[in-house]
């Protein structure tokens, strides 16, 4: 499936970003963020509702450890 949103296209199916007819290259987890932003549009999703659906059972930190 085909979701435009200003100059860009994210295509589901071939797991593809195109900014103005240029493809982009993101990560899974980059991709799957804003698959999961764009099928919920218009609703703002909170951070627990993105943390539930793509990191499920995991504990996720906001921050980096400290070296």
């Amino acid at each position: 499936m085909r979701d435009r949103f200003e100059d860009a296209v994210l295509d589901s199916e071939t797991r593809q970003l195109f900014l103005r007819g240029e493809e982009v290259h993101l990560r899974p987890k980059a991709f799957q963020i804003l698959g999961l932003l764009i099928l919920n549009r218009p609703k703002v999703l909170s951070k627990n509702e993105i943390h539930e659906e793509l990191w499920p059972g995991t504990f996720v930190s906001d921050g980096r450890s400290p070296a």
